[in-house]
Parts: C-alpha cells; sequence; structure tokens
C-alpha cells in the first residue's frame, strides 16, 4: 500500500462549493467520476500532481488523529512518486484552503503522521 498526504476536511459548505475551491486551491479542474471509481467522488490533475476528493470515507480514529471529525477527504497524489513535491502541493492546497475560509482540516501523510491542523 502506497503512503500519499492527505486532508480531511470538516465544513458546512455544499458539495459544489467544495468542489471549486478544491479545484482553485490545487489548480486541478475536477471532474465527477464513474462509480468505478470506487469511492473518489472527484478527481483531477495538475501538472505532476492528482488529486481525488472523497465526499465521505470509512477511516476511524487513531491515536491524536480524529479522522471521524473530518468526513471528507483529499488525496494528493505525485505521478512520479515524489514525495517532497507530493508534501509541497498538499501543503499549498491546505494553506490555499485555509486562505479561503470556512474549512477545519487536517494534512496527515500516510495516515499516520500530523502534519498541520486548522
Amino acid at each position: 500500500m502506497s503512503a500519499y498526504h492527505q486532508i480531511f476536511i470538516r465544513t458546512t459548505k455544499a458539495e459544489g462549493e467544495i468542489v471549486d475551491d478544491i479545484t482553485s486551491a490545487s489548480g486541478a479542474p475536477l471532474e465527477r467520476l464513474a462509480e468505478k471509481h470506487n469511492d473518489i467522488s472527484f478527481g483531477g490533475k495538475a501538472g505532476g500532481t492528482i488529486v481525488e476528493v472523497e465526499m465521505s470515507h470509512d477511516f476511524e480514529d487513531e491515536q491524536d488523529l480524529q479522522f471521524e471529525s473530518y468526513p471528507i477527504l483529499v488525496t494528493i497524489r505525485n505521478i512520479d512518486s515524489n514525495k517532497i513535491s507530493e508534501e509541497s502541493a498538499a501543503r499549498s492546497i491546505f494553506e490555499a484552503l485555509q486562505h479561503i475560509g470556512g474549512y477545519h482540516m487536517i494534512l496527515v501523510f500516510n495516515l499516520q503522521r500530523l502534519l498541520a491542523q486548522v
């Protein structure tokens, strides 16, 4: 199983506004994905970064990571598996969403390490 950077989000915004904000924050035009992509609701690509959005997830709380409090999941992947670039993109999206406002978030790596929280 691969390790990725992920942003878990809690907000009262509507789905359309969330998708628009993540598109703006990531530069990746998000499109609704077909059912064959399992739980991934929206996906897009900007340069070497792939952004996937799930409007719900099944992750349970782990130690200090309260995943259940953040129902929306954004996974950021680098197509070359460059973790430095992937983290940079994830932090940029996180900070852009923070600037947009209306989001409570945690940024994690590999579902184990908390990198940021607002």
